[in-house]
């Protein structure tokens, strides 16, 4: 039964679109399978000779042998290609036919009984019998599956050989991602004096300003027969900037497994500039090749310490003294007392920075005496607990231990302001008590202004602190009423001279912060006409509030204010001369 004649009723089945559809299928998995069993070994070797390449070492070697590896590599390639398609023959649609009726659910071979037919002259009882057999096997042919191709590479490849190259290309794209042209075209391309050999670097690690070091140079290779050092010190915080020549690949700077990509220049040089991270192993690369590489050993910076040298004592006018002593490997920056209530009472736990005074240019060992006013402060006349915070040029700060005391608190002598001072504290540690028998009190002070001088300002700040008392927020009125009454009781008790001292207070901290962060001598000059101008009303509001005593103060103040105006002089002085 080889005659091509096929039977007019099966036409149609022998041209069905889905049957030659799965005859394609079949016929592409055998051919898969004939070529992929010829082809595993060069194409496994290709993906060897790949994968060395993206690791970038062929570029490294001598230029005789990397042109030897090269054409060795596409030789032995180029040979096992051929010696594997030697013998290759593209599957025919018989063959297809065939594997597609044996690997498909069906007892028979419907496709090749639909398209074969009777040879010779057949009876009518043999016709009817062969179209009967191809209208059964037309029910069958919709059972007919193509089937995945299986080239039996297990078999051949006992040790998984292929496997291991596949991970090998997946390791080397990741790491060389960034550069994967340039890599395969520098190992398949090999270019004379590419090598490592003529690659030289330079390097310069800077540490950061504060520390005052001189940055670290090296130079790759070394000069005036220098050796390479083989471990670097280098300070927390440092810059480095390296310049690399002679390489056409891609350099980086690496610090472990942190990579930063160098930038091509101009002049085929390449530059890399970076904030250095923590790490061990410091390294100039040239694609997947070590330049140079050094042991790290970090300086760090190491945290500041502070201490008390004596407890908080009070000082002149109400105010604190606190004796401490501090050091720090490269300088203290700044200091603050952190002070928080040491009662229960208080509602508020939350604790007051208050700046403290450091000597100019940031000594590392510091002994000072700083002195603050904390008489307006609502906690004044109260236990507390201090803890000295100071702070290094990176913003490390160093704590003390905590020490307990009592913030100075001015004593009044003019009756109403005793009386409104008197309220400050039981405001602040217990509002809910004290609200109504204050707003009392300040409505009795303000019955009879002539208590206060009559001074409207006292008057309207006075009203304003009784309304809040009867009509606010506890919260409120502990943030603002202990402020009110204490700027009302220094009003009337120093009239004019409280608002001078404050101005002579202002300007004299002003002066002092711009001399410790060193300032230009135009500011300097202003600061100082403002102290000289802030001294002189305050020299005559002294005056006006002891008229008695004027004659005395002409005499003997006059003196004292005459050297305290030399002193400033002889800072302006220094000040120009840049001291």
């Amino acid at each position: 039964m080889t005659n091509k004649k096929t039977h007019t009723g099966t036409k149609l089945a022998v041209h069905d679109l889905k049957t030659s559809g799965r005859l394609v299928l079949v016929w592409l998995a055998i051919s898969w399978e004939r070529l992929w069993s010829r082809l595993w070994i060069p194409t496994t070797f290709s993906g060897l000779f790949i994968a060395i390449t993206l690791t970038d070492v062929l570029p490294s070697l001598a230029f005789i042998l990397h042109v030897f590896l090269v054409l060795a590599t596409l030789g032995a390639i180029g040979y096992l290609t051929y010696r594997a398609l030697r013998e290759f023959k593209w599957p025919t649609r018989k063959e297809a036919r065939n594997r597609l009726e044996k690997t498909s659910p069906v007892l028979h071979r419907p496709l090749t009984t639909i398209e074969d037919s009777l040879a010779g002259n057949a009876s009518v009882l043999q016709k009817n019998i062969w179209k009967l057999h191809q209208r059964r096997a037309e029910n069958d042919i919709y059972q007919l599956q193509a089937t995945a191709p299986s080239p039996g590479i297990a078999k051949q490849d006992r040790f998984a050989l292929r496997v291991a190259v596949i991970l090998g290309l997946f390791v080397t794209i990741i790491g060389g991602w960034n550069d994967l042209s340039d890599r395969l075209w520098r190992g398949i391309l090999p270019v004379y004096g590419a090598s490592g050999a003529s690659v030289s670097a330079k390097m310069w690690i800077t540490p950061p300003v504060y520390t005052e070091q001189s940055p670290i140079y090296v130079e790759i290779p070394p000069t005036d027969d220098k050796l390479m050092p083989t471990s670097l010190n280098i300070h927390a915080g440092s810059k480095i900037l390296a310049v690399i020549t002679g390489t056409p690949r891609k350099a980086s700077i690496a610090m472990d497994d942190h990579i930063m990509m160098m930038e091509r220049l101009a002049d085929e040089s390449q530059r890399g500039e970076a904030n250095l991270p923590k790490g061990e192993q410091l390294e100039l690369r040239q694609g997947g090749g070590v330049i140079a590489g050094w042991d790290v050993n970090w300086i760090q910076d190491e945290l500041p310490v502070v201490a008390f040298i004596e407890a908080p004592s009070e000082a002149n006018r109400w105010r604190l003294k606190i004796d401490y002593r501090a050091n720090d490997d490269y300088g203290i920056e700044k200091a603050s007392a952190l002070i928080t209530r040491s009662s229960d009472k208080i509602e508020s736990s939350e604790p007051v920075e208050v700046p403290l005074s450091t000597p100019p240019f940031a000594p590392k060992s510091v002994v000072h005496s700083a002195i603050t006013d904390l008489a307006s402060h609502p906690w004044a006349g109260m236990k507390v607990k201090i803890q000295l915070v100071v702070t290094d040029a990176i913003g490390q700060r160093g704590l003390s231990k905590k020490m307990t005391g009592q913030l100075p608190e001015r004593v009044f002598k003019h009756p109403v302001s005793k009386e409104l001072a008197k309220w400050r504290k039981p405001l602040v540690e217990s509002p809910k008590s004290t609200t109504k028998p204050a707003a009392n009190s300040i409505a009795a002070i303000l019955k009879d202004p002539e208590s206060f001088g009559g001074d409207p300002m006292v008057q309207l700040t006075l009203s304003a602190a009784k309304h809040r008392l009867q009509n606010e927020s506890l919260e409120n009125v502990t943030k603002t009423v202990p402020d009110l009454l204490w700027q009302t009781a220094v009003r009337i008790e120093d009239g004019s001279l409280a608002v001078a001292e404050q101005r002579l207070m202002d300007a004299e901290e002003a002066l002092r912060e711009a001399m410790e962060r060193g300032a230009s001598a135009d500011e300097i000059n202003a600061l100082v006409d403002d102290l000289q101008d802030a001294l002189a009303d305050y020299t005559r509001a002294m005056a006006e509030s002891s008229p008695e005593s004027q004659s005395g103060f002409d005499t003997a103040d006059s003196v004292a204010e005459q050297d305290i105006t030399a002193m400033m002089e002889q800072v302006r002085e220094l000040s120009d001369l840049g001291a």
